[in-house]
């Protein structure tokens, strides 16, 4: 579904990559490692420990007996985000959580490695029919032995001119919820919630209230990639769609930058 009121929305200020590839980290966020990895232990029915990695970003790794499930590889993720991986979800199309390139480079490399998405990410990788599943919402399925339930249609509103792409929140194993870019509340409660932290759709109150109405036994930060250089080049594609309508210039200053008016 797109939704646009107003001026046409420039397609290339969102679409392209740029604004996200040419941002590298200044370093990790305090309390994580070197690697870029924050790992907790979480339990699991039937004895099962499940291990829950912070990747970059939105991006997620959970393991248990040998087998490991990647959540949302996208381009700020980290070289290593795809290594080992079992299998893949991913929540919506933006270069945030789909580094295309790299999930198609995975896929070659290793024909067991599926991925599980949604009809629109699945649309960019369609010669890999076989290898990617499309999944909506109330769908229940089974990915290298984790239980997966889907919820949601739809990314959050960032701008009526903006296109709302498809978006899909996994539970994974009754235990852990990834919301993508919304903030669906799953019809079952889920004790681990993958709270975004920060985004251009994302008000500080709408996360609070959303918290509170999953009532998780615990919530650990994502979408956190913005904090930090990553989200310099796209504070600016969003300041460049702000003007298209008008052809003006939009900037972002630098800390101690002089202009003449």
């Amino acid at each position: 579904m797109v939704k646009t009121q107003g001026a046409p929305f420039p397609a290339s200020i969102w679409a392209e990559t740029s604004g996200y590839r040419r941002c590298a980290l200044d370093g990790p966020p305090a309390g994580v490692s070197a690697s870029g990895m924050l790992r907790l232990e979480l339990p699991a029915g039937g004895g099962t420990t499940v291990r829950l990695t912070k990747l970059g970003h939105a991006c997620v790794r959970l393991e248990k007996d040998g087998v490991s499930l990647v959540i949302d590889p996208g381009v700020w993720s980290g070289p290593r985000a795809l290594t080992g991986a079992t299998a893949l979800l991913v929540t919506h199309e933006h270069p945030d959580h789909l580094d295309a390139d790299a999930v198609r480079a995975a896929l070659a490399a290793d024909p067991g490695l599926q991925l599980w998405t949604n009809a629109s990410v699945a649309a960019q990788l369609a010669d890999l029919e076989g290898r990617v599943h499309v999944v909506s919402h109330g769908d229940a399925f089974t990915a290298a032995g984790f239980d997966i339930h889907v919820y949601g249609q739809e990314h959050a509103l960032i701008h009526r001119d903006i296109p709302v792409v498809r978006n899909t929140g996994f539970a994974v194993d009754g235990e852990v919820f990834h919301p993508g870019d919304a903030l669906t509340v799953p019809e079952d409660r889920i004790p681990t919630l993958l709270l975004p932290a920060n985004a251009p759709w994302l008000k500080a109150g709408e996360m609070i209230d959303y918290a509170r109405e999953v009532a998780p036994r615990r919530a650990y930060a994502i979408h956190d990639g913005l904090l930090n250089a990553n989200g310099l080049g796209l504070m600016q594609n969003l300041m460049n769609a702000a003007a298209a309508p008008s052809g003006a210039e939009y900037v972002r200053l630098q800390p101690g930058t002089s202009v003449e008016l």
